[in-house]
């Protein structure tokens, strides 16, 4: 059994407290810095929705006095009072640019529609013809149209033969404004954030590479789309996430659903950085405070040492 000298137990259980001691310290920190970051970016996503809330209020308010300059044009009630489909439908093209809408429709009194001008091969005409047949059993004038992949904010506006004092419906204007790839890098860029649109549980449009939206997608199936009020983490292939939502139609059904995701590990990428540094420092420490404490055993145990020799 080997005997160890009184200075090598003095050096060894020292240097043991010391690493303990120096390992604890790391871990405490690091794990404080992942807790700040952490909050930094769930305070962040509140402030990205904020920010995208106000945003879209502003864009609404646009929007639907485009709708209600466009159902207040001469021109397009003179061409209603024809009740004439194949007319409408041919004369109203010039009119659907005049919005710079990406969907217009009109409908007669009875709510038929009589005339579809899409900017995209996006909704067909019996699915429009659904489509607005739920939005005028809601009596919302703004809804959410989902037609061949194409989700559009829609804004419906009434057309009367002169005043709407006068209350001579004509029939029913609905404009609508694709949200494609376009809009969603502008919402990302005022949330700072990665953004996804959903329709129900379909996810429409996203910012994300195409294997996360494939992921994401998987993630938000049958049972998984409820909503995030509050920020929380969210796994997507290899890479972590922090992520809340927001409802775009709470009253109404299918519900539309904007995600906000901010990745949580390039956040923390500096981490890695962070703990070389600490891990190097540690080292470090251990060495510099064992060859003191070598220094200082050998002082106090030398004299010792001398006394049992002698």
């Amino acid at each position: 059994m080997v005997r160890l000298r009184l200075r090598t137990k003095f050096l060894l259980s020292l240097v043991a407290i010391t690493t303990a001691l120096t390992a604890v310290s790391l871990l405490i920190v690091r794990h404080r810095v992942r807790s700040q970051v952490r909050a930094q970016i769930f305070e962040g996503l509140r402030n990205s929705v904020g920010t995208f809330q106000n945003f879209q209020r502003q864009r609404e308010v646009t929007l639907a006095r485009v709708a209600e300059l466009l159902a207040s044009q001469p021109s397009l009630k003179a061409l209603m009072t024809t009740q004439d489909a194949a007319t409408i439908q041919d004369a109203s093209a010039d009119l659907s640019r005049l919005g710079g809408s990406d969907l217009f429709v009109l409908a007669d009194r009875a709510g038929r529609v009589v005339a579809l001008h899409t900017a995209a091969s996006g909704v067909p005409r019996a699915a429009a013809q659904a489509l607005l047949r739920h939005s005028l059993q809601s009596g919302e004038p703004r809804d959410w149209w989902l037609g061949n992949g194409h989700l559009y904010e829609v804004f419906l506006q009434p057309i009367y033969f002169g005043s709407p004092n006068d209350n001579m419906p004509l029939g029913v204007l609905a404009v609508g404004y694709e949200i494609d790839d376009r809009v969603a890098t502008e919402v990302s860029r005022v949330a700072s954030s990665e953004v996804a649109f959903r329709y129900g549980e379909a996810l429409v449009v996203s910012t994300l590479s195409p294997g996360l939206q494939g992921e994401l997608a998987r993630q938000i199936g049958p049972g998984s789309a409820r909503p995030m009020p509050e920020p929380e983490e969210l796994q997507l292939g290899e890479e972590r996430f922090l992520a809340t939502s927001l409802e775009l139609n709470p009253a109404a059904t299918p519900r539309v659903r904007l995600n906000v995701m901010k990745s949580f590990d390039q956040a923390t990428r500096f981490l890695n950085d962070l703990n070389r540094a600490l891990i190097a420092v540690g080292l470090a420490a251990v060495l510099a405070g064992g060859g003191l404490i070598f220094l200082t055993s050998y002082t106090f145990t030398r004299p010792l040492g001398e006394l049992v020799a002698g």
